[in-house]
């Protein structure tokens, strides 16, 4: 029996977030779209450490300091004005709204799992109230592991104090999931709310 349904944030709560960080950041900055993706989704994790940010295993003043060196930017632009740029295309889907409230309804509980860093994470807290729509939360950054690493899903159990057959974890990325399937949480890929009602009943979930 279902008693945890978990979400993804980017992708699944979040609808797609990074088209509008891209275009502003390449005007702003004056800097091709292929090569600012390129220094934000792959030297990042490469060279940066984006992937130990999201970690928190290093101090985010290093990561930050690399970012606006690659991007090439004055001591009036901040990390703040970085992460305000990035929430600018960020808008809750109003179909996760709408399964979490029935969810939560029907005695089914909600929890958040990402893998993300502390201060994009309180900006978010800040501005949509991110604690309100879940009952179990985990992120990456308290944990010290990124999906699929299978720590960051048993901490998740842990804190749902339930069974690992009786969460479902969806993630866009199918990749993700690879932990949870490890420990037993059951899983499926996200592409759309309406699938994801249907994989929930199929797992005799009320939606």
């Amino acid at each position: 029996m279902i008693k945890v349904v978990c979400l993804d944030l980017d992708g699944v709560l979040f609808e797609k977030v990074h088209e509008n960080l891209i275009q502003n950041l390449s005007q702003k900055f004056n800097i091709e779209e292929e090569e600012l993706k390129d220094i934000l989704f792959v030297k990042a994790a490469e060279e940066g450490g984006y992937n130990e940010l999201k970690k928190g295993t290093i101090e985010p003043s290093q990561y930050w300091n690399w970012l606006f060196a690659e991007l090439g930017t004055d001591a009036d632009f901040t990390k703040e004005d970085y992460i305000n740029e990035l929430h600018k295309g960020y808008h809750i889907n109003p179909k996760a709204i709408e399964l979490i409230n029935i969810l939560r309804s029907n005695g089914i509980r909600t929890a958040l799992c990402s893998n993300n860093y502390k201060d994009n994470i309180e900006a978010l807290e800040k501005k949509f109230s991110l604690s309100n729509y879940f009952d179990v939360i985990a992120f990456s950054y308290e944990i010290g592991a990124l999906k699929p690493d299978k720590k960051i899903f048993e901490e998740l159990v842990s804190r749902a104090k339930v069974k690992p057959e009786e969460i479902v974890y969806s993630d866009d990325n199918e990749a993700k999931l690879a932990g949870a399937k490890e420990i037993g949480i059951k899983t499926f890929v996200f592409k759309n709310f309406e699938q994801f009602k249907k994989e929930l009943s199929n797992l005799g979930v009320e939606t």
